[in-house]
């Protein structure tokens, strides 16, 4: 314990040099000690002066001996300054350079169980330890090769970082989302732990199944959004009204002008119906109880598309919009644990005129998925309860929440 107080973080040894650097050197700082091992200071020629320069050297020697790890001493045996051990311990433990430093930082990875705090930890220290040699590396350049080092399974927080504003996605954003997104992971996996329910793998994340059909386990169950018992994110009043209050905020302006054209769409020659068109931005996604099918105006939704011209479709306001062809795609939606998840929809219309997208409630329906509406949206869920996707309520309509709209909020 003495100890612990007169040196109070580790001592040396082959992993912790450069915390373990700068800690020793406040410590030395602290004690007025640095200045017989800074450089820029010379040793003085006047007795006095020399005496208690040489009092301290030995004062910081034998401080920064203490403070190594048995297997280091042989490091330091020979060096007879405060200065010589410094330099022996920077030449052996400092010894890498730029391009070596490079290659670790591209090579480093976050595996699925890792530890975010260490990650980043990991990654600063590589960050600055290249700038010590002389290349520090662009903030744009150190947040790409950050998000390049996550796992698949952060692939839609990654997706909706990259959508922001370039002069807005700085690294000390992105740590604190990662470092966000890491807790709920963990909070996620404490609640699966304690349940003892079965899990499903889906997509990039993990769904809960039902374990035994304990209606008494439910008012154990803590809301990861108010952190109180006895219900789940996805039912949190006060998760949906401030959700609604973002989105509703946002799309005001544009629901006074779009109410005109939000009514119902008349198909040519038996064509595909729509009853909600001019509504929206390309990338959102509403659930359409009157569509026929799914459709959206967005060309780069698809990932797949064989174009070919079918019926026309006749918008709100007499304009007609032809189909110009049928594919599939993948975006991300928030689920009912408010986690985001990767979805794909097949069979999707291409129509040019909407500009939206549009989810079938009746091509859901034939796939077996149900749709459940409520005063503040609606969700859609699997035929064993699972809740994929929630919507929000705006206006008449029904936008399915998404990362995107997430991460504006």
């Amino acid at each position: 314990m003495a100890e612990q107080a007169r040196f109070p973080f580790p001592k040396l040894n082959n992993h912790n040099f450069q915390t373990w650097k700068f800690k020793m050197e406040m410590m030395l700082v602290r004690d007025e000690l640095w200045y017989v091992i800074d450089e820029t200071e010379q040793v003085p020629t006047a007795a006095a002066a020399l005496a208690q320069w040489n009092k301290d050297d030995r004062k910081a020697r034998a401080t920064i001996c203490l403070c190594l790890e048995d297997a280091q001493l042989s490091l330091v045996r020979a060096a007879n300054t405060a200065k010589d051990v410094w330099t022996a311990l920077k030449k052996y433990h400092d010894k890498t350079s730029d391009v070596y430093l490079l290659k670790k930082l591209t090579k480093l990875e976050l595996t699925d169980d890792g530890d975010m705090e260490d990650h980043l930890q990991t990654f600063s220290d590589l960050v600055q330890r290249i700038a010590d040699v002389g290349d520090e590396l662009p903030a744009k350049l150190q947040v790409a090769m950050l998000l390049c080092s996550l796992p698949d399974s952060y692939d839609p927080l990654t997706t909706a970082l990259e959508q922001r504003p370039s002069d807005e996605l700085t690294l000390d954003l992105v740590k604190s989302k990662l470092l966000a997104e890491a807790e709920k992971r963990k909070e996620r996996s404490g609640a699966a732990a304690s349940s003892g329910g079965k899990a499903l793998k889906v997509g990039h994340r993990r769904f809960r199944v039902g374990g035994g059909g304990d209606v008494s386990n439910k008012d154990s169950r803590v809301c990861f959004y108010c952190k109180q018992p006895g219900h789940l994110k996805r039912n949190c009043r006060q998760f949906l009204k401030e959700c609604n209050k973002v989105e509703n905020s946002t799309q005001s302006k544009k629901e006074d002008k779009s109410k005109a054209k939000a009514s119902q769409a008349q198909s040519v020659s038996d064509g595909p119906l729509a009853w909600m068109v001019g509504y929206g931005e390309p990338a959102d996604w509403y659930v359409d109880s009157g569509a026929t099918r799914h459709m959206t105006g967005n060309r780069r939704f698809f990932s797949k598309l064989e174009e070919a011209k079918f019926a026309s479709v006749i918008l709100a306001d007499g304009e007609k919009s032809e189909v110009r062809g049928v594919g599939e795609g993948r975006f991300h939606v928030i689920d009912g644990n408010g986690e985001a998840v990767e979805v794909m929809l097949h069979d999707v219309l291409f129509v040019p005129g909407l500009t939206s997208g549009l989810i079938s409630v009746s091509a859901l329906s034939k796939k077996g998925f149900g749709v459940v509406f409520n005063g503040s949206g609606c969700e859609i869920r699997r035929p064993n309860g699972e809740v994929v996707a929630v919507a929000g309520c705006h206006g008449n309509m029904y936008r399915l929440h998404t990362p995107e709209k997430a991460m504006a909020s």
